[in-house]
């Protein structure tokens, strides 16, 4: 009875936490790399302006973002070619039963974190959310691969549940990057998977919602104010800046637990 205890919470609240937290981990530490490289663009362009002529400027900036890009793009043709693209189709492909390889592996992510930093911070108006999908399928995936090393069987050893460990970590991905971790299990169902069992929604809302409290706290904690550009609205509006109130996750956990019983 205590092993079945130990493998539930394991199972179900430890990796979907850790899941969370190591995604939004790494959402933060891109957030802090490309907000410096973007930083950076824009001094070496002032520097310019002050002490040189006006095409030395122009030269700089462009010079700048032509080597970024250049280094994204061999970065990942060399180190891991999986990691070109969004991701997403892939996944899906994977996610409906067929197998697609190394494109769920380390090297994969690191390509993935490297080229999207250089890319981004570059200056290249190209979104996060679709290679986070890929980056949060991935940290999913190595999770279960060290679970399977545990002395006991492996806790994910049925395909199924890794496939449902791989739709929370598309779910995870959109939640460290918007900060909606209810809008990221839905994104997780409508978008990556063909079924999705209910008793897998709680699991997904609670890895989406660890990782959307570390990346909404991380602005006042860890971000430096001066490069909080990427979580900081850039064009206020009037509307109130936090996503959700900490106060109210016990009535939200509350209620989804009311509708798992419902349902399931």
């Amino acid at each position: 009875q205590l092993r079945n205890v130990v493998h539930f919470f394991l199972e179900d609240w430890f990796l979907s936490a850790v899941l969370g937290i190591v995604t939004a981990a790494l959402s933060i530490s891109m957030d802090i790399s490309i907000e410096y490289l973007q930083g950076y663009r824009v001094k070496l362009y002032e520097h310019a302006i002050r002490n040189y002529h006006y095409y030395t400027a122009l030269i700089s900036w462009t010079a700048y973002i032509t080597i970024l890009t250049g280094a994204s793009a061999l970065f990942c043709h060399f180190f891991a070619k999986q990691a070109v693209g969004s991701g997403i189709p892939e996944l899906k492909v994977i996610m409906c039963g067929f197998k697609m390889k190394n494109y769920l592996s380390l090297q994969t992510m690191i390509g993935k974190i490297f080229g999207l930093t250089l890319a981004l911070g570059s200056g290249l108006p190209v979104g996060k959310e679709g290679p986070f999908v890929h980056i949060g399928a991935i940290v999913a995936s190595l999770l279960t691969r060290i679970t399977s090393l545990c002395r006991y069987q492996a806790f994910f050893s049925s395909e199924g549940r890794e496939m449902q460990m791989l739709s929370s970590g598309c779910a995870v991905g959109i939640a460290c990057t918007f900060s909606a971790p209810a809008g990221a299990v839905l994104y997780g169902i409508e978008s990556t998977s063909r079924f999705f069992a209910v008793r897998n929604y709680w699991r997904a809302f609670f890895a989406t919602t660890c990782s959307a409290l570390i990346f909404r706290f991380a602005n006042a904690a860890i971000i430096p104010p001066e490069i909080a550009g990427t979580i900081t609205a850039y064009y206020q509006t009037y509307f109130p800046s936090s996503v959700f109130v900490v106060e109210e996750l016990p009535s939200i956990f509350g209620f989804a637990w009311c509708l798992i019983r419902i349902y399931s």
